[in-house]
């Protein structure tokens, strides 16, 4: 059991290392589920019921996770990680669909190439 505990700290470690150092386990998970949907997304409410997580965390940790601005002062400052994007749904306008963005899919790509290169050190 002690190899596959090093290795899940390493696979921790690579995430925090290439994500960000505190990122919430809440937001690992929306943006691990995002990124399973595809290129289609999934919704808010549809992530909130997959991931059992109240609508309005789901929308918070979006938030986190996509690009937004905020009103410091006057002064505009861009924040968020740029992992994913929330865009209006084609069928229902009213409702947000996450997608994950170019720059999610090229660190994704990273933590899969670390994750595997963790496993094969482990054996």
């Amino acid at each position: 059991m002690s190899n596959e505990i090093r290795r899940m700290s390493r696979i921790v470690s690579v995430i925090r290392e290439l994500v960000e150092p505190d990122l919430p386990l809440q937001q690992l998970a929306l943006l691990l589920l995002i990124a399973e949907a595809g290129e289609e997304g999934i919704t808010m409410p549809e992530a909130a019921v997959k991931l059992n997580m109240g609508q309005t965390s789901v929308s918070k940790n979006a938030k986190a996770l996509s690009r937004y601005a905020e009103d410091r002062g006057g002064t505009l400052v861009i924040k968020g990680l740029e992992l994913i994007e929330a865009r209006p749904d084609l069928l229902e306008r009213r409702r947000l669909r996450m997608s994950i963005t170019p720059k999610g899919v090229q660190l994704l790509d990273r933590v899969v190439e670390e994750v595997r290169h963790v496993g094969v050190q482990a054996r």
